[in-house]
């Protein structure tokens, strides 16, 4: 999150500078927030969304950032590297609660604002909620997808063992004379080297695409507010990167935004000689230490994990892998208790009268840590896996999830083999066979939580004859983020097995007894093949497809399959259509109409009309 008042502190000291011709280095989670911003505020995309709730696809996100990228090359900028977070640092993950909590609160804002005033339908125009929603919950993903898919973009993009903004502070170290493109202020703090600099997304004015030809306006030079530390540095009077060694940084930019933290109300000229003096290091030496270790470069945790495959994994998926297979002896001994290991699942816009979306899709998650077991020692997973989504406050401690024994690890592969075999002997279509797995998850979980599917109740009570939803509801809704939740279920389950069957070809340490026996590695190669097929997230569910959903779930024949694995009583169907019960009432009345005498009888009993129906 930075530290406060720190960019606003040094924004006098940003000089005006041509980016044209620079050298970057580009923070990857900033890309994507900023593809965000630059989705939301594009007038043709906006004219699209026909939904308040409705956001940006995830297709969308990347080929803005994917556009973005290529008017800043159209600028003769060269693009060096493109980073990406891939380890939470212990020190970190009370940030990261806070943020997921706030998210949290940002969509219970929405649901009760919409509690209050109903939701709209589906072609209601205006998005009165664009500002309460936050972004969508897999944009960096998605982003980073964009950006792995790119032929010029691909090479360059890495998700590193650690914080994207320290990789991106050795690079420009390292290689010298380069800019960091990022919006956080923490890079305001890193050793960029003598000649590094930064420069905010927010700074930065480019075309927004709608039909721009790169380059157009190159004649035009790209002039954005640089920081480079060494000038500020000079200017405030403090010790310059590499001036006086590592002994002196306590005394230099790091020292300055150490003081700030301790007081945000000093003023610059006070915080420079507080700096000068080493005042707040001197009275919170250890609180120091621990400020400065956030933004020191991890040389063991990158040294360790260059021993792992990591390609391909996610950003929260790669954390999750190098939690498990990464020790630092600094931080345990062999007395303490193993701790668990964190994850962290994005809130979704569900909602909040039931479970989160997540719980539906919690044992695919589970079979996924179970397989990591493969992988990591025994003591790093034996503090099991305790999982945070929505949060109801800075309180909540998360849910544990459930592993699978290992003894039974191999039977729950086979399981959901089976299970996407039956699905995929009826259901043709490979998006829907996913959304059917899905809302079998649903019905499962629905049946042991004795709680009320919210599939079922969509469907049947939601729906029409015709099968396409008519409006919209927050049962439509959290169905909609349940199917999203259960795709990324999915997508770390193929990640993860395929992190451990890259482990095992690779003759890497493997626990073959861990995961029941050298059997289950076999399945491995049938589980990563089956799972091969589901649904990117540029092609994930929205509120606008939802709508046809039902009648497209129908045609493929899902329903009964559904019906057929979930073992339902009775099989699922729409609801009778309110069209074919107002003409069968019109009907009634008007054979009472011509059988009835002229004079109308009178009642106070609102109930006698049933009588006369009979």
């Amino acid at each position: 999150m930075g530290v406060p008042k720190l960019l606003s502190t040094l924004t006098p000291y940003g000089d005006r500078k041509p980016l044209d011709h620079a050298r970057v280095i580009i923070d990857g989670p900033a890309l994507a927030y900023h593809a965000v911003s630059l989705c939301m505020a594009d007038p043709v995309m906006a004219a699209g969304r026909n939904h308040p709730l409705e956001q940006p696809t995830y297709g969308q996100l990347g080929q803005a950032a994917i556009a973005w990228l290529d008017e800043l090359r159209a600028r003769s900028v060269t693009i060096q590297a493109l980073y990406f977070d891939g380890y939470l640092p212990e020190a970190k993950r009370p940030v990261r609660l806070e943020r997921s909590y706030r998210t949290s609160a940002q969509l219970k804002d929405v649901f009760v604002f919409y509690q209050r005033d109903n939701l709209p339908g589906f072609d209601v125009k205006g998005p009165r909620t664009g500002s309460l929603l936050p972004a969508p919950a897999f944009a960096v993903p998605a982003v980073l997808d964009a950006l792995r898919a790119s032929s010029v973009y691909g090479p360059l993009t890495t998700v590193v063992p650690g914080e994207a903004d320290t990789f991106c502070a050795e690079h420009a170290r390292t290689h010298g004379g380069s800019t960091v493109i990022t919006s956080d202020s923490d890079l305001l703090v890193q050793d960029l080297g003598a000649d590094g600099a930064v420069v905010l997304f927010r700074d930065i004015d480019l075309p927004r695409g709608g039909g721009t030809v790169p380059g157009a306006a190159a004649a035009k030079p790209l002039v954005a507010t640089t920081y480079q530390l060494a000038t500020i540095c000079r200017r405030l009077g403090l010790p310059q990167p590499n001036d006086g060694g590592s002994d002196d940084a306590h005394k230099g930019m790091l020292g300055f935004a150490f003081e700030l933290s301790m007081d945000p109300h000093l003023i610059v000229s006070e915080l420079v000689e507080r700096t000068k003096q080493g005042v707040a290091v001197a009275k919170a030496l250890r609180e120091y230490a621990e400020f400065a270790e956030q933004y020191a470069y991890p040389i063991q945790l990158a040294a360790a994990a260059k021993q792992y495959d990591l390609t391909g994994l996610d950003p929260r998926v790669s954390e999750l892998v190098l939690q498990c297979l990464y020790s630092d002896d600094k931080k345990s001994s062999a007395g303490d208790p193993p701790a668990p290991i964190l994850a962290f699942a994005p809130p979704l816009l569900d909602s909040c009268t039931r479970a989160n979306a997540w719980e539906a899709s919690a044992p695919i998650r589970g079979c996924a840590f179970s397989l990591l077991r493969m992988a990591a020692s025994a003591r790093k997973m034996g503090g099991g896996v305790r999982e945070y989504s929505r949060m109801a406050s800075m309180a909540s401690r998360g849910s544990e999830l459930d592993m699978i024994s290992p003894g039974e690890l191999g039977a729950a592969v086979d399981a959901t083999l089976t299970l996407l075999k039956r699905i995929r002997e009826v259901v043709v279509d490979v998006e829907l066979q996913w959304v059917t797995l899905a809302s079998y998850r649903d019905i499962q979980w629905s049946k042991e939580n004795t709680k009320e599917s919210v599939f079922l109740e969509v469907l049947r009570q939601e729906t029409p004859g015709n099968g396409i939803l008519e409006r919209v509801t927050w049962n439509a809704v959290h169905w909609l983020a349940q199917i999203q939740a259960t795709m990324y279920s999915l997508r770390i389950l193929q990640q993860i097995a395929t992190f451990v069957q890259k482990q095992a070809a690779a003759g890497k340490a493997v626990d073959k007894a861990a995961g029941g026996g050298a059997l289950l590695l076999p399945k491995l190669v049938a589980l990563v093949a089956a799972l091969s097929t589901v649904t990117p997230l540029p092609d994930y569910p929205t509120l606008r497809t939802l709508r046809e959903m039902p009648a497209r779930l129908k045609a493929a024949g899902a329903l009964g399959v559904l019906g057929e694995l979930a073992d339902l009583s009775e099989p699922i169907a729409f609801k009778t259509s309110s069209k074919k019960n107002k003409n069968r009432n019109k009907n009634k009345k008007r054979k009472r109409t011509d059988q009835a005498p002229a004079r109308v009888q009178t009642t106070t009993n609102p109930f006698a009309i049933l009588d006369s129906a009979e």
